[in-house]
């Protein structure tokens, strides 16, 4: 048995878990981290695999933050307030578990089509009742529920990336 490719596959399968989980709201990168981390070992040298590791977590704490930063960055510039990160995060969460559920009901691919649907969906609500429950103008809470689910989007794109470039690294050692 070729332990290498094996690895490979495993490491890939945590990567695309990873994107999707993050997809999700949720913290993939470091599941891809933690599942690619046997592949650096078992293809590479010891001094590489540690680097990697090491580089590896870094860049999942960085972006786990930069995530955070510019969720909260675009929102406000969109009028939000700082309280509708945390509520658009919430809502993405429900929302991605609620249209999981109920994609799910109707076959596989459904299932991730609704949690992706309904975890936008859901942050872009949230910050909307949370916006107009201040007070603020239909047209003012919109604009930040916007703002909300673009620096979620941005976010995403970042953390992927990543995901991607530590992909890269562990299976090609760059």
């Amino acid at each position: 048995m070729d332990w290498g490719r094996l690895a490979e596959g495993a490491g890939l399968f945590f990567s695309v878990s990873g994107a999707m989980m993050v997809l999700l709201g949720l913290p993939g990168t470091f599941f891809a981290w933690l599942g690619l981390i046997p592949v650096t070992f078992i293809k590479f040298e010891t001094r590489f695999a540690l680097l990697w590791t090491i580089g590896g977590l870094s860049g999942c704490l960085a972006m786990e933050a930069l995530d955070n930063f510019v969720l909260l960055a675009v929102a406000v510039k969109m009028g939000a307030s700082r309280s509708s990160a945390v509520v658009g995060w919430i809502g993405g969460l429900l929302g991605a578990l609620l249209g999981g559920t109920v994609g799910g009901i109707l076959g596989c691919l459904s299932g991730v089509l609704g949690g992706l649907i309904g975890a936008f969906g859901g942050g872009f609500l949230f910050v909307w009742w949370w916006e107009k429950r201040s007070g603020k103008s239909d047209e003012v809470a919109v604009r930040a529920a916007l703002g909300t689910v673009l620096g979620r989007l941005l976010g995403i794109t970042l953390k992927i990336i990543w995901i991607g470039l530590m992909t890269w690294f562990a299976l090609t050692k760059g």
